[in-house]
Formats: C-alpha cells, structure tokens, sequence
C-alpha cells in the first residue's frame, strides 16, 4: 500500500500558539510596564499600542501574502500578529496611536520581506523566529527613536530629558533615534557573536546537523513519534552532510508529490 505524507504542520495549533504568544504578551506588557512605571494610565497606553500593532501587522501581513501569492494565509496572520507585538515592544508605552499603527504596518512589511529573504539565503527558519523577532523586532527598536511623542516620554520614563528624547517626527532630532540604532547594532552584535561561538562549539564536536535520513524524511519521525513519517528507515550518522544547508540539500521527505502517489495507487 502507499502512504500518503501527512501535513507537516496543523493550523489550528499553528493558530492557538499565536493566540498564546499574543495574549501573553499583552500581558506581560501590561504588568512590566505598571512595575516599571507605577502608572496604571501608562500602562494601559502600553497594552493598548500593543493590541493596535498586532492587529495592524496581522492584516497587513494577511493583505501582502494575497497580493503576491493569491491564498488568504492563516500562517501569516498569525505570524503577523506576533510581528506586530514584537515590533511595539520597544515603543508601547512611549507611542501614540498613529506611532503604533505605523509601527504595525512596517512592522508587517519588516515580517514578510524577512521571511522572503531567509528563503532566499536557503535558511531554514521553520518558526519565522528570525523574521518576526530580528526584522520585526528590529524595526521596532528603531521605530521607538521615529514615533516617540514628549508627552508620552515624559509619563513613562524621564521628566529631565524630554527636550532630546523623543522621536524625530516630532522634531524630537535625532539622539533619541541614535540611541536606539545604538541599541540594535549592539543586540544584533551579540547575538550573532554568542551565536556563532556557541554553535561553533557544537559544530565541532557533537555535530550541528541531523542525519541526512532524518531530514529527507523529517525529523517528526525520529524525535515526536512517526506522525508525518512515510516509512521506516535505518539511520545513519552522515558527517558529510554538517557543512550543508537545509533547503538546498533535502526535499523535507517529500520525494514525490501527492499527485504522483495516487497515481502510482
């Protein structure tokens, strides 16, 4: 009999841990910023910038998706709205309205074109981590030194420094959009340093890759129980395959289309 491949990923789950992400941060944003600041008002401002920015980027992620592929994604949608908390972060509570749904919108742009791109480079991130959190969230530590209102610097953070720090579209000039470029180049600069050191330890002694069985007829068979496995096969530790990329070098145990499968049935 042929097994017919199973999806590799199922919506609803895709869509409940987008949900929990999303209510989380709403969340966490609401209670960080009420210890921080020991204003309720400001909080709320926070939390409400954040539920702005989420469902801004979520639509617009969904809009950009149909318009250069035609399919109504239900993954970018949610990835959408994860993008939009991301990129808000960094500005909740220092923004007005117009800053939050700007900061959405480009935020959404940030996601998709960060997606695109990591396909392009052939690399593998599965979970949209790099595009939401690196593009998205990037964007949004540079966004905060752009949408920076004084009022709303002045309630949450310093009343000595709103004269030169708050955003350049209010004529706030540019020390506070320096400050945040700062900020990102570091975080960007480290991440990729402790990255490349720590995986670079890995690489060289236990292995940074999955047997080349493993990837070509997933990884869900030999690590969660066989669920989108199509058949059993020995595996093999192939050290050859370490200095490889994903993409480029497997078809994710896809082998043959369902098309072809019925027909050979």
């Amino acid at each position: 009999p042929v097994i017919i491949p199973k999806p590799q990923a199922s919506p609803a789950f895709e869509a409940f841990g987008g949900l929990l992400l999303f209510t989380c941060s709403i969340a966490n944003t609401g209670f960080a910023t009420r210890e921080f600041v020991e204003d309720s008002v400001v909080a709320g401002k926070a939390m409400s910038n954040t539920l702005v920015a989420a469902g801004v980027a979520s639509f617009v992620s969904v809009v950009i998706g149909h318009f250069y592929t035609g399919v109504v994604s239900p993954q970018l949608g949610c990835g959408g709205l994860v993008a939009g908390t991301a990129a808000i972060s960094a500005g909740c509570a220092s923004m007005d309205m117009e800053g939050a749904v700007i900061t959405g919108f480009c935020g959404a742009w940030a996601y998709y074109v960060g997606g695109c791109l990591m396909l392009k480079l052939h690399i593998d991130d599965v979970s949209h981590a790099i595009s939401i959190h690196a593009f998205a969230g990037g964007f949004g530590l540079i966004a905060a030194g752009l949408f920076t209102t004084k009022g709303s610097y002045q309630a949450a953070y310093y009343d000595n420094r709103e004269d030169t720090c708050y955003g350049t579209f209010y004529n706030g000039g540019i020390a506070q959009l320096a400050s945040q470029a700062m900020a990102c180049a570091f975080v960007c600069g480290w991440t990729l340093f402790i990255s490349a050191l720590v995986l670079g330890v890995v690489h060289m002694t236990i292995g940074s890759r999955y047997p080349l069985q493993w990837e070509q007829n997933g990884v869900d068979y030999h690590k969660f129980g066989g669920e989108c496995q199509f058949s059993h096969v020995a595996v093999n530790n192939d050290k050859n395959r370490w200095a490889h990329g994903v993409l480029s070098d497997t078809d994710y145990g896809i082998g043959k289309g369902t098309d072809e499968l019925e027909e050979e049935s």
